[in-house]
């Protein structure tokens, strides 16, 4: 886990250390323990990397790394790097370190880039091949760890973080297209472009991608590997439940492989406490503390279910309150390190967890992230859900459907749509895509109508709701996901702690894909086949759980001092950078966000 960038020339002005250090200088709190430079012979490569050490702490693994005419440049971790450094030692490959990185470069001079199919872990490397003069880059499957890049006249330029490229000298000027994306839908990412970012000079690679960029400039980018939709898995319920326990615990073992200490980020929910008691029966007598924040509003607080867990199993645990006070007083902190916007406050939770994982000198947490996306833990599931048994069981229909509204109902979510999407199904999705562009207009009235005019087209960005491949998909591929790993990285990297997690290894994922849907979504349950597995190691009362609280902190009072003035300055920003016409007190997390975007940037 650490910071890359790297510069690739390709005219006749060589790279050099001082610029190497001035992008590696903005990523030091990625990777504090260690840093390096490697230039080309000819000057026109150069990479430089900031060192978190987990993995063998010997400073011979110290990055960039060379072998033979190969040099890489590599953040994240490999967990299946054992079994391939055996495979590879059996071809006749020898090591002279204990690192995933010299698995990975070996990995590459063996297989090329089909090495990536070998790989179980989070990643983004910079890989150049001296012999061909090129440079192969990649990023893992669901997007983990990030790849920034720049392509201009005579360079191209990549980092961990953008700031790196920002201090390259990158424009930075904002895509007001991104913007209105994110004021009116609330999306980070534009699913048509999956490499669009905040910023119109700055390029992300898209998760499951590899790019190469040779020794002319040229650069292509290809998808290396996607979530296949039309695979079904062919046994029964049980032999579901027995395969899915034997993946989740192969899958936390191997992010268990570290030698630094371990914990977990536990919410009290089902996703995390699940891995806290894998973590927990896995290392035995070895120290494992969990980190949990918690809130003043018992409405929100989960503390009580990590006291239940802890009555069963043995856990250091270590909690932290998290305030608005204490959001304004970070929140400059907090946007320095996200680079792009945030939808809701609560991501400063996790950004408190893993400070109290700093002051406790706990460097790699695993995390339950990921769950509600693979194995189909959102409320919004009952939809697919109804119409799956519409089809298949018209009889469980009628009586499912009842409950699952007397649930909705309870939490207030049982609205309208919900009732017209059950009924109509795709007529409704159809109906809804025909009127969108004019409820565009009158539901986001406070946009400015020369913004509305550039930036306000009609996009077909959403599933099928009537399938529930397609709406996991989306989630998973496409947009919620994506988010929520941004959020973890950016929080982890700005305290030098390591998040690994274990719902997202590929192959598990792939096998909940491969499902039924009434395995993962039955009667009032989402989640159906993890609670079922995990009530053999955690308490009933946090795996049969449906009081889902999403990891909400108290939000800010936006009519109260200090976040009053707050707001009423971000809202004159976005006036007279002709955003707004208007304010819309439903919006004013979102207002902060843009205007310390538009304040930050060029644009202004």
């Amino acid at each position: 886990m650490c910071g890359i960038a790297g510069i690739l020339r390709f005219d006749d002005v060589p790279v050099t250390r001082e610029e190497l250090e001035v992008m590696s200088g903005t990523l030091i709190h990625r990777g504090p323990d260690d840093k390096g430079s490697w230039i080309g012979a000819n000057g026109r490569a150069g990479f430089s990397h900031r060192r978190l050490s987990i993995i063998d702490l010997d400073r011979r693994s110290s990055q960039p790394f060379v072998f033979e005419d190969l040099v890489i440049t590599y953040n994240g971790e490999i967990y299946n790097y054992p079994e391939i450094r055996e495979e590879l030692a059996r071809l006749g490959h020898a090591f002279t370190t204990e690192s995933d990185t010299e698995v990975l470069i070996h990995a590459y001079r063996e297989w090329g880039e089909e090495c990536l199919e070998k790989l179980d872990g989070m990643f983004a490397f910079a890989l150049f091949d001296e012999g061909r003069k090129m440079c192969f880059a990649a990023r893992d499957r669901f997007g983990e760890k990030p790849f920034y890049y720049n392509r201009r006249n005579g360079e191209f330029s990549f980092a961990s973080e953008m700031k790196a490229l920002f201090a390259r000298g990158v424009d930075k000027i904002l895509d007001d297209g991104m913007m209105y994306l994110f004021l009116t839908e609330d999306l980070l990412n534009d699913s048509q472009d999956p490499g669009r970012t905040f910023f119109r000079s700055v390029k992300s690679l898209p998760a499951g991608h590899c790019m190469v960029i040779s020794g002319d400039g040229e650069v292509q980018i290809r998808q290396y590997w996607d979530l296949k939709l039309d695979s079904r898995f062919q046994g029964s319920y049980e032999d579901a439940r027995e395969n899915f326990g034997q993946r989740l615990r192969e899958s936390v073992k191997r992010r268990l492989r570290s030698d630094v200490s371990l914990g977990s980020s536990l919410s009290g929910g089902v996703d995390s406490s699940l891995i806290s008691a894998l973590c927990s029966k896995e290392l035995k007598d070895r120290p494992f503390s969990t980190f949990t924040a918690f809130f003043d509003d018992e409405k929100l607080d989960e503390w009580n279910y990590v006291e239940e867990l802890q009555k069963v199993i043995p856990l250091d645990t270590r909690r932290t309150l998290v305030s608005p006070s204490a959001l304004y007083d970070e929140l400059k902190k907090l946007t320095y390190h996200q680079e792009e916007p945030f939808g809701s406050p609560s991501v400063f939770a996790q950004f408190c967890v893993m400070r109290l994982a700093e002051q406790s000198g706990v460097k790699v947490l695993l995390d339950g992230q990921g769950a509600d996306e693979v194995f189909a833990g959102y409320y919004k599931y009952f939809v697919p859900y109804l119409h799956f048994l519409k089809k298949e069981h018209k009889k469980r229909f009628r009586a499912d459907l009842r409950s699952i509204e007397e649930l909705l109902g309870k939490s207030g979510m049982a609205g309208l749509q919900f009732h017209l999407k059950n009924l109509f199904g795709p007529r409704y999705s159809k109906l809804g895509k025909m009127g969108r562009k004019k409820r565009m207009m009158k539901l986001h009235s406070d946009v400015h109508p020369d913004f509305h005019s550039a930036y306000g087209l009609s996009r077909s960005i959403f599933p099928d709701e009537t399938d529930l491949a397609a709406m996991q998909y989306s989630d998973v591929m496409k947009h919620g996901l994506g988010r929520l790993l941004r959020f973890a990285d950016r929080n982890s990297m700005a305290f030098s702690r390591e998040v690994r997690l274990p719902y997202l290894n590929h192959e598990l994922v792939q096998f909940a894909f491969d499902l039924p849907v009434d395995f993962k979504v039955r009667g009032t349950w989402t989640k159906y086949l993890l609670r079922d597995f995990s009530q053999t190691l955690i308490p009933e009362t946090i795996s049969w759980r449906k009081d889902k609280k999403a990891f909400q902190m108290p939000l800010p009072d936006y009519s109260s001092p200090p976040w009053k003035e707050i707001l009423r300055h971000s809202v004159d920003v976005l006036k007279k950078s002709s955003v707004l016409s208007e304010a819309n007190s439903k919006k004013s997390w979102s207002y902060i966000m843009a205007a310390a975007m538009y304040e930050d940037s060029s644009n202004v």
